[in-house]
């Protein structure tokens, strides 16, 4: 026999093996980027109308306005120009001159420039040192690239990172060229994406590096950061992610501002008791863990009145960054520390999404971990919701859960950094409950935490000795007698 637990109005799981699954808050991750069908001649697509000029990098392979005041990176100049860059697999570097490519140099290319050529994938980087360490007062890079006339009916995708020393930290975007010959390219720095590992900040660029997803030959002639402007900065102003979200000015759309920022389209609510219980949110998490607080980067939640609206959202700002991820099946999501959601008339503001995605959106920002739906980002955020939005029963269900093995997996699965089943949500927060209770665990939060963002994932099991001075047996022990000790005297 089964038994089916109603975890939230959002949420629902069954218990069991082989259980089903119904499911509103899980997250919706960034996936890998496919390639798009190769394009017909060069031209720039607008993802909407009044933001095309702002989110799309301009490729102009004639010579345009100057940017004021740009701080020069690389110019390829020097003898040893080309013994500054490293590899990874079979990629070559090497000088060139300018004059001895086809194509005619546009105005800011000339003397010698960089030449990478690969069979098969790879990348090059600089060495450490060699770029600015601080890039929080530029708006984007531009670089001066050439290909060749035997390219004309190859695409060229590559990926332009800016990395941190052992280039774990990543911020990227692909570039996805059809043209031939010289062209600049200007790219925007707040539609750069995180990678795969720890999470960095403009301040914390250490190299600059190129990534090949097949054959490639490329040359590039100088690389400048250009000074943050008038819309030009290094992050998505509110105004900008109010229009994205919404097609309005923040001016319409802003409910909320301050700690942290809520936009919406819903018409005649009061948004006051849902401001309050956020403010609440981040006093409790700061509470809890070493919370930084970001004022140009504030925790965000969008509230969309239209639930289609919501569900197109994600691909379009995915799209800006150069991914690719269809609507969101979810009732809620974060992406890119964006959290989002869309108005039920009959939960109004006590809908536990708004909660549940707030948290994530905090946690990344200010905690600074990625929101990949591992046991971490998951604990905090049902942690917080059960801690606000209370559900009748759910003491007496995870009383059920702890005395029956077939609704558990091992801590050690739980928490190796991969996306939890939702079905096992209550273990990441009954266990996050623990480590937030327990006198001996609680004081040794924040190195765990430190180690998460410098190995840049929250796999548990290389930090359960060194840091929290235990070992999986004994962490399963002091879980499943905490779990009977907590939840067993609420029924």
């Amino acid at each position: 026999m089964t038994t089916r637990v109603a975890f939230c109005k959002d949420i629902s799981f069954q218990l069991g093996s082989g259980a089903r699954l119904r499911h509103c808050l899980a997250l919706m991750e960034l996936s890998r980027v496919t390639h798009p069908a190769p394009n017909p001649p060069w031209r720039i697509r607008k993802l909407l109308p009044q933001l095309a000029a702002q989110f799309l990098l301009t490729v102009l392979p004639l010579a345009a306005a100057n940017q004021s005041g740009p701080l020069a990176v690389f110019d390829f100049e020097a003898d040893d120009a080309d013994a500054e860059w490293a590899v990874l697999g079979p990629v070559t570097v090497s000088h060139a001159e300018v004059a001895a490519l086809d194509g005619t140099p546009i105005e800011g290319v000339g003397g010698r420039c960089l030449k990478l050529k690969t069979e098969g994938g790879g990348m090059a980087y600089c060495l450490p040192g060699k770029v600015p360490g601080d890039w929080s007062a530029h708006g984007a890079i531009r670089l001066f690239l050439h290909r060749g006339a035997d390219q004309q009916d190859k695409r060229l995708v590559i990926d332009v990172m800016a990395t941190d020393d052992d280039g774990k930290g990543q911020l990227w975007r692909r570039l996805d060229l059809d043209f031939t010959g010289w062209a600049r390219v200007d790219m925007p720095l707040r539609y750069f994406g995180p990678g795969d590992g720890r999470l960095i900040r403009w301040n914390e660029v250490r190299r600059l590096g190129v990534r090949f997803g097949g054959p490639s030959e490329v040359s590039i002639d100088s690389v400048a950061l250009l000074p943050a402007g008038e819309g030009l900065g290094n992050r998505v102003t509110t105004d900008e992610l109010s229009r994205f979200a919404f097609g309005k000015p923040a001016a319409e759309t802003t409910v909320g501002t301050g700690r942290f920022v809520v936009l919406s389209d819903v018409k005649d609510v009061a948004f006051a008791p849902l401001e309050q219980d956020l403010g609440e949110v981040l006093r409790l998490l700061h509470s809890w863990l070493p919370m930084e607080e970001c004022a140009a980067d504030p925790p965000t939640l969008l509230v969309f009145a239209n639930e289609a609206e919501y569900r197109a959202f994600p691909p379009r700002y995915a799209a800006a960054i150069k991914r690719e991820i269809g609507p969101p099946q979810s009732c809620g999501f974060t992406i890119d520390g964006i959290s989002a959601g869309f108005w039920d008339s009959a939960q109004g503001l006590q809908r536990p999404t708004f909660l549940h995605e707030f948290a994530h959106s905090a946690i990344e920002k200010q905690l600074r971990l990625p929101n990949r739906s591992e046991w971490f980002q998951e604990a905090l955020a049902n942690l917080i919701q059960t801690r606000f939005r209370p559900q009748p029963g759910l003491a007496e269900q995870i009383t059920t859960a702890i005395t029956n093995p077939a609704y558990q997996i091992p801590l050690r699965q739980l928490c190796n950094g991969q996306p939890v089943p939702l079905a096992h949500y209550w273990q990441t927060f009954t266990l996050m409950d623990l480590l937030l209770t327990d006198p001996a665990l609680r004081p040794r939060l924040p190195d765990l935490v430190a180690a998460f963002r410098k190995a840049g994932s929250t796999d548990l099991a290389p930090h359960l000795g060194p840091v929290l001075g235990t070992d999986w047996q004994q962490l399963e022990t002091r879980w499943k007698a905490f779990c009977l000790g907590r939840y067993a005297k609420r029924n």
